[in-house]
Formats: C-alpha cells, sequence, structure tokens
C-alpha cells in the first residue's frame, strides 16, 4: 500500500475530517500535535477549489492529534521535504500529495483508494463515523466529540450518533445499581 495514505487514512480516523478536509490539510496547519482544520478541497469540470469547512462562521477548528499519528506525519513531512530537495521542487505545502507537497490529491483519490483496500465494504466516510462512535463509546463529552468533528452544535452530533448511546444503556443501569447498593 502506498505508505502516504496509511498516514492519510490514520489521520482521517484520528481527526474525524471530512475527505476534502484531509487533502486540503497544508504543513501550516500543524502546531505541534494540534491540527487546525481551515479549508476543504472540491472538484468540479475536473478542477480543485478551495472552500472553507462547514464548521459554521468560525471557518475552522483545532483539534488535538496522538502521538503515534503525529510520529507518521512527521515522517511524512521529512519524506516530502527530501524528495522535493532532490528534484528541485518548492517547500511542501499540502500533506497529502504525489509531487512532494506541491499539488493535493484530490478528495476522489482518496475515496477511491479507501474503497479498493475496503474491497467496498466500507466508505471512507465510515472513518468519521468510527472516530464520532468510539469516542461517544468511551465516553467522551458529546460536545467535545462535536468539536472535533466540526460540527455547528452538540446537537448535530447527538442526531446523527445519538443511536450509539442507547448501547450504553446496560453500563448505565449497572453504574446506577452499584451506586444504589
Amino acid at each position: 500500500m502506498n505508505e502516504d495514505l496509511a498516514v492519510c487514512l490514520r489521520l482521517a480516523a484520528a481527526t474525524g475530517a471530512r475527505r476534502g478536509e484531509v487533502v486540503a490539510i497544508k504543513w501550516s496547519d500543524f502546531s505541534g500535535s494540534r491540527l487546525t482544520v481551515r479549508r476543504s478541497l472540491v472538484e468540479s469540470e475536473g478542477q480543485l477549489f478551495e472552500r472553507r469547512t462547514k464548521t459554521g462562521s468560525k471557518g475552522h477548528r483545532t483539534i488535538a492529534v496522538d502521538a503515534e499519528t503525529m510520529r507518521a506525519i512527521d515522517a511524512l513531512r521529512t519524506r516530502q521535504r527530501a524528495i522535493a530537495e532532490e528534484h528541485e521542487l518548492p517547500d511542501p505545502v499540502y500533506v497529502f500529495s504525489f509531487d512532494a507537497g506541491v499539488t493535493p490529491w484530490r478528495p476522489d483519490y482518496v475515496s477511491l483508494a479507501y474503497g479498493r483496500l475496503s474491497k467496498r465494504e466500507y466508505r471512507l466516510h465510515d472513518l468519521r463515523h468510527y472516530h464520532a462512535t468510539q469516542l461517544l463509546a468511551a465516553g467522551v463529552p458529546v460536545t467535545t466529540v462535536s468539536k472535533r468533528l466540526g460540527h455547528t452544535s452538540a446537537a448535530v452530533t447527538l442526531n446523527t450518533y445519538g443511536h450509539w448511546l442507547p448501547e450504553q444503556d446496560r453500563d448505565a443501569a449497572d453504574i446506577i445499581g452499584r451506586l444504589l447498593d
């Protein structure tokens, strides 16, 4: 598998970012282990266009990225810089690119590649659902999950992923039972 694609898929799962947001990430969007999701790329009539995220009037969100994902991101940056230097290309701008960071991947490339890997059993967007449902199942407050996903409110998150919360009903019953005992 394309090593850069593996990093892209890990970052998508680790952040819950939409596919257009993932391919639009620039190196300048990282500050230490924090990522600011500022833009999204969309394709229309064969051309890529940059647009604001769906985060609402704020236009961006800043979220933490785990240490192992950041190690993979840092290794990718090192590889890109070496390729750029070797081929006398400009400094890398985009994190996910076939030409050492000069131009970004197209959103469809990531979707199609993920589809081939999962044998079309899963969609790339399912990584976003995975991110949300795993955090909710682990007890992360819905407001935190909402901010990580870039939802305009926790209500959007609850409306989209609320069906996962009833699965924790047995745990809730056991907890209250122990407290009453």
